[in-house]
């Protein structure tokens, strides 16, 4: 009852940003930037109800197939290998990777200007009364200038779980802003990240999912376990530009010196009321457990560059940079003590690009100078150019990535009160070539992709869910297909992608994953919009890792087959004017197929069959 209350209080507030949604809507430029160089890529608003039901699942943002243990805020990882966190120089916590789809960061925060005051307020909820799963969410943003914005996001998640033990409960928030001047521009953050959830280790027997027993009633593995994961981000990224002004007024910027600054928070925690014969081993206690780690780092990145187009002959931007970082790390030690390591690391790098054009291109060399013994470095480029075959446009991208990185901290050095380890590995080291031809058409939409990659001492945990290194090399190719077909008022999304792994054993891929989604628009009256259909993913049977609940992290096993199950929702959107919402049958699967093998991870099945329901509302003012 209280937690009902405390989304209704919000939701009100929201409202109340955005009483006098009647006036008519104004301009809103949405961008994202780089957190690197403070770059700035513009997005769309997002207004755009089509498939809005499809977002309302943070897991599947950015990938048709992951690992999942199926309630809304529980760890996930893709299983798609390239769409992975695969760390890049930078530094970055082990324990943060399978909490990244539900966090605010610099990376996914989308600044805003806007003429008039612009709000949103969302709401998701679905299944039964006493187990539902609810997501609330409110924008404001405002302009207190033309150039200079404020804005406030929030976002808390509620998930009782249909399981016992399951229970979720994130908040995260941002306060955050733009100055843009044409000498001087800054952008900053502050965002606040904390979730928790129970720990039930897995269904004890998952052939009990084709019984009678209500899922809520069906036995877990761990009763008093839970786990806790905050950050915290501070970051700031502003810009100095030299120029001249034409004879229209117009700044051009010819030279601009560059600095940011980020501050980073993190802290995973794992506590058990009491101990029960799960885990193998106990090392600290045999009554309770109180894991703690921690990570914190500063950032300092400074650069000057020339920019692309000031001059006829400028056809590229030409930018060098030097990165100087801080890095703590905090964990147990054998004695039950913590310990903290403090690093000093400094890069140096440049990188060109051309923004312009039908032809466009970036490339990036880093290297660390000054630092761990091993050493680091980064190369990296991509190019994207437009051809015409007749009327036909023809899109073309190619990637290419040559990365010599070190191991996450923890990955080296752990304690805990069910693992321990301590390791010294060698530079994780992987080259990687990517392309992709997509043709754009009114009828059909086809985009292909291929790539492979060479990967050396690649690091995975093992079937004891202890982390071991594999010093050859592993292959991995990767084929995508999409075909998205427009007939009219009839549209059929697809997306197929093909993946092999050169050594199964270390690293398990499902070999086809899928996504396709079968539905028919129309509009009533000129103003409601509305979308009815059907989607679909599925992966081929592989072993897919298992979850470890002590250390968050996922392991390889090699029991359980995972896959050969299609799981299907069916949906309708609507869109009327600034509201949107959705009606969903979530896993239509269960009421459809007599086998119940509605699992993305071993022993952790997702929801039953309910039904959901989302309505998001866009205020100007």
């Amino acid at each position: 009852m209280k937690t009902h209350f405390h989304l209704l209080l919000f939701f009100f507030v929201c409202l109340h940003f955005g009483v006098h949604a009647e006036n008519a809507k104004q301009g809103v430029s949405v961008w994202k930037i780089d957190p690197h160089s403070g770059d700035k890529e513009f997005i769309e608003v997002d207004t755009i109800a089509l498939n809005y039901h499809s977002k309302t699942n943070p897991v599947y943002n950015h990938t048709i197939a992951t690992s999942w243990l199926g309630n809304l805020g529980l760890p996930a990882e893709s299983k798609i290998y390239f769409d992975k966190n695969q760390g890049y120089v930078t530094h970055s916590f082990l324990f943060k990777n399978t909490y990244a789809s539900y966090f605010l960061s610099p990376e996914n925060s989308s600044f805003y200007n806007t003429k008039t005051p612009f709000s949103n307020v969302s709401y998701h909820t679905g299944g039964f009364a006493y187990r539902e799963e609810d997501n609330i969410s409110g924008l404001f943003t405002v302009n207190a200038t033309p150039k200079l914005n404020f804005s406030l996001l929030a976002n808390h998640i509620y998930g009782r779980g249909a399981y016992q033990n399951q229970a979720t409960d994130g908040l995260s928030g941002a306060l955050y802003g733009s100055y843009l001047g044409d000498k001087y521009g800054i952008h900053f953050i502050t965002a606040l990240n904390n979730l928790k959830h129970f720990e039930n280790g897995g269904i004890a027997d998952i052939s009990q999912l084709t019984s009678t027993i209500e899922s809520y009633n069906l036995p877990v593995n761990l009763s008093n376990a839970w786990s806790i994961f905050h950050s915290f981000y501070l970051y700031a990224s502003q810009q100095y530009h030299l120029g001249f002004h034409t004879n229209d007024n117009k700044f051009v910027p010819v030279t601009t010196f560059g600095h940011s600054i980020s501050f980073e928070q993190n802290q995973k925690k794992y506590y058990e009321k009491s101990i029960s014969d799960f885990y193998q081993n106990s090392y600290y206690s045999t009554t309770s457990t109180n894991d703690t780690v921690a990570f914190n780092v500063l950032k300092n990145t400074a650069y000057i560059s020339l920019n692309e187009g000031f001059h006829k002959w400028a056809l590229m931007g030409v930018r060098a940079f030097i990165d100087f970082d801080i890095e703590q790390n905090t964990d147990l030690t054998a004695d039950w003590s913590l310990r903290k390591k403090t690093t000093s690391l400094v890069y140096a790098g440049g990188d060109i690009s051309k923004t312009k054009g039908n032809t466009t291109y970036h490339a990036l060399g880093k290297m660390m100078l000054l630092g761990d013994a091993r050493g680091e470095y980064e190369l990296n480029g991509k190019l994207n150019t437009q051809l015409k075959l007749g009327s036909q446009n023809i899109q073309l991208q190619g990637k290419a990535r040559l990365v010599s990185s070190n191991p996450y901290h923890h990955l080296e050095h752990y304690y805990s009160n069910h693992f321990m380890w301590e390791r010294d590995y060698e530079n994780i080291v992987r080259t990687q070539c990517s392309g992709s031809i997509s043709l754009p058409n009114k009828v059909a939409n086809i985009t292909l992709k291929a790539g492979v990659e060479n990967t050396t001492n690649y690091i995975y945990f093992d079937t004891n869910a202890l982390p071991q290194q594999y010093s050859n090399a592993i292959q991995i190719v990767h084929g995508e297909a999409t075909l998205n077909l427009h007939l009219g008022n009839i549209h059929f999304e697809n997306t197929a992608i093909f993946q092999q792994s050169s050594n199964e054993a270390i690293l398990p891929l499902p070999s086809l994953s899928s996504y396709h989604n079968l539905y028919v628009t129309h509009t009533l009256f000129n103003v409601l919009k509305f979308q009815i259909g059907a989607d679909c993913r599925y992966h081929t049977a592989y072993y897919a890792n298992a979850y470890m609940p002590a250390t968050g992290q996922f392991y390889r096993q090699t029991e359980t087959l995972i896959g050969n199950y299609p799981f299907i929702n069916l949906y309708a959107n609507f869109h009327l004017k600034r509201t949107r919402f959705f009606v969903m049958y979530y896993n239509l699967s269960e009421a459809i197929f007599t086998d119940k093998n509605y699992t993305l991870v071993p022993n952790y099945p997702l929801n039953p069959g309910m039904v959901k329901f989302g309505l998001s509302w866009n205020f100007y003012d």
